[in-house]
């Protein structure tokens, strides 16, 4: 149980104001793409001034790890409102 996939406080002000994200995988380009989720039915984020946002469950981690996202520290970068996640070559 609880949250898989935790973002920095030093990226975290990309979902200041936000409710819920949405995750967009692309399995070619092994990256991954957190962004604002307006429509709420994405996945909600709990906020932490210490951590950061946190999201997901044993669901989204079962998920990622299936289409081989490991466990462990990805690079990301922002890019406008939305976080990328490089998995780099598996």
């Amino acid at each position: 149980p609880g949250a898989c996939i935790y973002v920095s406080k030093d990226a975290a002000h990309v979902f200041e104001g936000v409710g819920f994200v949405d995750l967009e995988l692309d399995n070619l380009e092994r990256r991954m793409v957190i962004c604002p989720d307006p429509t709420g039915e994405g996945w909600a984020i709990v906020t932490s001034k210490k951590s950061g946002v946190q999201f997901g469950s044993s669901k989204l981690a079962e998920k990622l790890r299936e289409r081989g996202w490991k466990p462990g520290r990805y690079r990301a970068r922002i890019e406008g409102q939305a976080i990328v996640v490089e998995a780099g070559r598996s």
